[in-house]
Parts: C-alpha cells; sequence; structure tokens
C-alpha cells in the first residue's frame, strides 16, 4: 500500500539535505566568538576604566555568561552577558549577542534598583546626546532584543526625557553579520562608552 502522506520538500530543501558542513562551519563559529568573548573579558577587566567602576552590588564583573540557542525568533544564537547581575528586582547587564543572519548585538540593560542607581546621571548625559551609532529604548517590552522590534526614542531630547517615567533602559547597537572583524574593537569601544555613560 502507498502512503498517503509525502514529503513537501523543495529542489532547495533537498539540496541541503546531504550538506553537512553548513552545521559544522555553525559550530566553529559558536566556539570561535566565546573564545573570543572571553579573551576580550579579560582585557576589559585589566583596565583601569573598569577595574575603578563602581559597580551595583552583586553585579558579577569575574566571569562571562555565554550561552547558546537555537531559536530566537527562529535563528541560533549565542550570547555573552558580563558584567552582569539579574534578579527579580534589580537587572543590570551589558549583553553582547551574535544572532545568525542578523548580525551582532550590543545592549546594555538596566532596570529595577540599577536603573534607579544611574537615572539622575543618565538623564543629564543623554540630554547631551550619545553617538549615532547608539538607539535607546525606555519603552515597548523589556526583554525583546530584535532591533527590529524594539521601540526606539526619537531623539537623546526625548529619551532623556522618557527616562523620567521608564521602569527599564536598553542602549543599542549593531553590526551586521558579515562584520566579524569589527566586532572586537567595537565590543571595547561599547563596553568603554557604556561605562562611562554610568559614570557620574
Amino acid at each position: 500500500m502507498d502512503p498517503k502522506v509525502t514529503i513537501n520538500a523543495s529542489d532547495e530543501m533537498r539540496a541541503h539535505l546531504s550538506d553537512a558542513r553548513t552545521f559544522q562551519l555553525k559550530r566553529a563559529f559558536t566556539t570561535e566568538i566565546s573564545r573570543v568573548w572571553v579573551s576580550l573579558c579579560d582585557q576589559l577587566r585589566e583596565e583601569a576604566g573598569f577595574r575603578n567602576f563602581n559597580f551595583p552590588e552583586g553585579v558579577d564583573t569575574r566571569v562571562p555568561r555565554i550561552r547558546k540557542g537555537e531559536n530566537f525568533h527562529g535563528l541560533p544564537w549565542v550570547l555573552c552577558d558580563f558584567p552582569a547581575r539579574f534578579s527579580r528586582d534589580s537587572v543590570f547587564a551589558l549583553r553582547n549577542f551574535f544572532w545568525w543572519g542578523k548580525g551582532f548585538l550590543f545592549v546594555l540593560h538596566l532596570s529595577g534598583a540599577a536603573l534607579e542607581t544611574y537615572r539622575e546621571v543618565l538623564e543629564k548625559k543623554l540630554s547631551g546626546g550619545l553617538s549615532e551609532a547608539y538607539r535607546i529604548s525606555v519603552s515597548g517590552r523589556e526583554w525583546e532584543y530584535d532591533p527590529e522590534q524594539i521601540v526606539f526614542e526619537k531623539g537623546p531630547d526625548r529619551a532623556a526625557a522618557s527616562l523620567r517615567e521608564a521602569s527599564f533602559l536598553k542602549v543599542v547597537a549593531s553590526l551586521p553579520p558579515e562584520a566579524p572583524d569589527s566586532f572586537p574593537a567595537f565590543f571595547l569601544r561599547f563596553q568603554r562608552d557604556m561605562l562611562g555613560l554610568l559614570r557620574p
């Protein structure tokens, strides 16, 4: 008896069924970016600006937390949180994210007690403007990291005003997936800039 169900696979799907190379390359790149993150975090820890920064209590400045997954909006990802603290009443995180097919994301994420610690200095500094490479979010869904879904403020003055009532802040930057050579320097610049933004 013939089966009543058949596989509805396009020619493009069928062409990839015997090609394991994509997955081998994905695994190799995941290993490589994880290695680079660890090295960059080691370098950052040695810098005076990092060592002398007064982080909120409980923020882990020793070990980068690296994780990976297969389904952020349908695509694989690798994430490095450093430095970071996540609790029910406080979030302080510099999140570094590689999203397959989309690129590199860099996010300063503050909420709760951590946001209260820096709210006043942020209002002052945001009103003075930021690099055009950085965009600010203080509304929408706090845990959304897709730049196409994040609600961004229209300008620094608006961001500073909106921050007064906001329950979270995200400062976001990105690089396209074809720019891995730019990633290490941009990572360090973003980290330094964000600590400078939070420093009184």
